[in-house]
């Protein structure tokens, strides 16, 4: 069974906004055509631009349970792209591995920076050395910080046209592992 992210609730008041604005004009555009480009084909892991008229991703806030994209809340750890915003499994540092970052590898242009955003209290904590020597190995830098900055972080380097992605851990999550 697929299953889609639900739509952001009318009253959200624990939900940290990181920007007032956003690229509203676009988000409209893309609003109004719907489904228009249902059965056109076009490549979803492609940077978005104005020719096609996909949306550059853009990280609006957080809350304890996840993240709003483009206003779709995510409930979960995400992995946001240039164009594209996925659920992500890891739900701790240590389960951040190859593995679960080798959709960074069929992006294109490749990816050349990682945002790694955790909860305060997990940012020493450094991503395996294995994770680590993959994403080298693959021509990407990595910069792990707090959640607010990570989502910051992003937004900029996007915004900039850079190929950035960003795995952003649930701060639920990170509160689940501090209890065990």
């Amino acid at each position: 069974m697929i299953t889609s992210p639900q739509q952001r609730p009318a009253s959200s008041s624990s939900f940290l906004l990181l920007s007032s604005s956003s690229s509203s004009s676009r988000h409209q555009q893309q609003q109004r055509r719907g489904l228009a480009d249902l059965g056109k084909g076009f490549d979803l892991l492609a940077s978005g631009d104005e020719e096609t008229g996909r949306d550059r991703t853009f990280l609006l806030g957080y809350d304890g349970g996840g993240f709003e994209v483009r206003d779709i809340n995510y409930r979960g750890s995400i992995l946001a792209l240039p164009s594209a915003c996925f659920l992500w499994k890891p739900r701790k540092v240590e389960e951040i591995t190859p593995e679960s970052l080798a959709p960074l590898l069929v992006v294109k242009p490749p990816i050349e920076i990682l945002v790694v955003g955790t909860w305060e209290e997990f940012v020493d904590r450094p991503l395996a050395p294995a994770t680590l020597a993959f994403l080298a190995a693959n021509g990407v830098a990595v910069e792990h910080m707090d959640t607010t900055s990570a989502c910051s972080t992003f937004n900029i380097l996007n915004q900039e046209d850079r190929r950035v992605a960003a795995a952003l851990l649930a701060v639920d999550a990170a509160a689940e592992e501090m209890e065990e």
